[in-house]
């Protein structure tokens, strides 16, 4: 059995499998956080109207 080099799409392939998989992030103002934001201001808001 000989020493043949490795294809390049087969070298791909075990690399990508090897490095670290990330997971695509979200934007920073996105549903939840967007509505998070929003009722630390109206308290923030009420909080300063009150005192």
């Amino acid at each position: 059995m000989g020493q043949d080099p490795v294809p390049d799409r087969v070298w791909q392939a075990i690399v990508a499998r090897i490095e670290p998989q990330v997971a695509a992030k979200r934007p920073l103002l996105s549903g939840l956080n967007l509505v998070a934001i929003a009722c630390v201001v109206v308290a923030a808001v009420v909080v300063l109207a009150v005192f």
